[in-house]
Parts: C-alpha cells; structure tokens; sequence
C-alpha cells in the first residue's frame, strides 16, 4: 500500500464519517402529529394516548397515538405498508396510506433535519 493509497484511504474515512453525521444522524423527538386526508389537516399532541379515526377517500384508517409516538393500526389498503412502516417518533418522519389518501407526520423543533433512510435512495 503506497502513501497515496493511505492519503484516499483515510479521505474516503473522513468523506464517510461526515455524511453519516450531516445525512443519517437522528433528529429531534417530536412534539405533535399532523394527520392529512381529504385536503385537510389536523394536530394532536402526542402527549395523549388516543386512536383517531380518519376518513379517506378508500374508508377509515385508524392512528393510534401512545408514549410519544404514532402509527397506524388499521387502513382499508390492500398493502397495508402504512401499518407496516410502525411507531413514528422523530420530528420530520412521515408515512402515509396512499390508497386512502391519509398522510401523517410528526413535528417538532427539529422537522428540518429529517433522518434518512434505505426507502429514501
């Protein structure tokens, strides 16, 4: 291995560290939820343990809100990948049930630095 070898070697270390720590680093716990259908949104703090009923355009799909965190339990899809996306608990994640038109997200002080992931590529 030359000193050119170790020079990109290490360059390439660094280029790494920074991107996982500017792009994949977590941000901030979420303070609220924000649940979109039918053009219309609605904010619940996450602060209270609830189910919601939201309407959409395929019939109701079901958030639950409980322990500072939210996710669906129950869509009229047929996929049902808005279920199987789970708890949302980070300021800035989102899923959404796009059969039925009901998005949710989370909010808080740190929605700008959103945490990436593999779906994202």
């Amino acid at each position: 291995m030359t000193a050119a070898d170790k020079i990109a070697l290490a360059t390439s270390l660094l280029i790494l560290m920074t991107l996982y720590v500017v792009c994949w680093s977590g941000s901030g716990l979420a303070d609220d939820v924000a649940i979109t259908a039918a053009g219309r949104t609605q904010i619940f703090p996450l602060s209270r343990d609830r189910r919601i009923a939201v309407h959409g355009r395929l019939g109701d799909s079901v958030i639950e809100i409980r322990s500072d965190r939210a996710r669906f339990i129950a869509s009229p899809c047929s996929g049902k990948v808005c279920i199987h996306a789970g708890w949302l608990n980070r300021a800035g994640a989102t899923t959404a049930c796009v059969p039925n038109g009901v998005i949710v997200s989370v909010t808080g002080d740190d929605a700008a630095k959103v945490r990436y992931d593999a779906i994202n590529f």
